[in-house]
């Protein structure tokens, strides 16, 4: 007798075990797939940061020494082509007036569809009442490295919000209101995520009175203002050598923690985890609270690092930075690298200088960035 033949496949039974395998390995998997895409973004914005680093050497060996920044100051007369953009009346209206020529010859733009009130927009902004050099002072270096405008590369891969700006035409049309600022204020899309540190075109340290007072934090804790003195022939006149201990002292650094988790924090918050770029070139990620307190450089050199709070109120006038940042309202903070004690002469890490202090008051009003 012929034995029967069996019909060949599957049962159900083992197709439901391969699937469930398959569903096994996926959840397995993707945790490790969504870790890799962080490393890479990680690595991507440390590579930016890297990069500004390099030019930061190449800059001074061409320019006698000088740390890039805004280098037009009141005392001088400014050659540009711009009629609107002579005669400023302080060092930081001269380096608006800069960025502006910068922006315009750079992106085909003239004044009478870039001017400077258009960079500047109305209200709290009006004016030249903003401080282009901390988070534009990459404009120098266009010509310099030739890269374009707006430039993803000075942009943090982890920030949704400024790659979005960076379409110029749909920023100016509104497209991603309330997560932009005005579309009459025309400079934010060619903003960086990345802050050079005030220490890197100011005075190491100054006082409270305006002639001789360097750029110092907000004294009302409005996280995106600082203290300009209206004096004049101040700003821009740093050099690499004035850095004391370069592997020590951090030069550019994102105001945001992005790469930690899912909950962002502003930089200044003990627990915020970033990539941090030295004088030396280095960037290394560390942890705030392992970077020492800071200081007010206006204050007397034997001052407390003074803490300060992020209030909810101006917040609330940056809706775009409010997903990141509203967990870190209401923290007493200090400023830590952003303004180093003894500016370029001191030192962020290793953090040995961390005990904190009372706050004194303050009144002073500041310009936003």
């Amino acid at each position: 007798m012929m034995s029967q033949k069996k019909n060949a496949g599957f049962t159900l039974i083992e197709l439901l075990v391969v699937i469930a395998i398959i569903a096994l390995l996926i959840s397995l998997l993707l945790p490790a797939l969504g870790q890799w895409r962080q490393t890479g973004r990680t690595l991507v914005c440390q590579t930016n940061m890297k990069n500004q680093g390099v030019a930061t050497h190449s800059y001074a060996a061409d320019y006698r020494d000088k740390l890039y920044s805004f280098s037009w100051r009141a005392d001088l007369t400014n050659i540009t082509t711009f009629a609107d953009l002579q005669s400023p009346g302080s060092d930081n209206e001269a380096a608006v007036f800069q960025a502006a020529d910068i922006i315009r010859r750079r992106t085909g733009e003239d004044a009478s569809t870039l001017a400077v009130g258009a960079l500047t927009g109305g209200g709290g902004e009006g004016g030249t009442g903003w401080i282009p050099h901390i988070l534009y002072t990459h404009l120098v270096l266009q010509d310099y490295v030739s890269s374009r405008l707006p430039e993803k590369a000075v942009v943090c891969p982890e920030d949704a919000n400024r790659l979005r700006w960076q379409n110029v035409g749909e920023y100016t049309q509104g497209a991603f209101l309330p997560l932009q600022p005005p579309i009459n204020v025309r400079r934010w899309p060619y903003s960086s995520s990345y802050q050079v540190v005030p220490a890197s075109f100011s005075p190491d340290v100054g006082s409270n009175n305006d002639d001789d007072a360097t750029v110092g934090p907000a004294p009302d804790g409005t996280y995106f203002a600082y203290r300009v003195p209206g004096r004049v022939n101040f700003m821009g006149k740093r050099l690499l050598t004035d850095v004391r201990f370069t592997a020590q002292k951090v030069q550019l650094f994102d105001s945001v923690a992005r790469h930690d988790g899912k909950r962002r924090f502003y930089y200044a918050v003990p627990q915020s985890r970033q990539p941090l770029m030295a004088y030396d070139q280095s960037v290394q990620t560390r942890r705030t609270r392992d970077t020492n307190l800071g200081t007010d450089p206006n204050a007397s050199p034997t001052a407390p690092p003074i803490p300060s709070t992020i209030p909810q109120a101006s917040l609330d006038a940056r809706p775009w930075d409010l997903a990141d940042l509203q967990s870190s309202v209401g923290i007493q903070l200090y400023k830590h690298y952003q303004f180093t004690r003894g500016g370029l002469k001191g030192v962020d890490f290793p953090g040995v200088f961390n005990r904190p202090y009372p706050q004194p008051g303050s009144t002073e009003i500041s310009p936003p960035y």
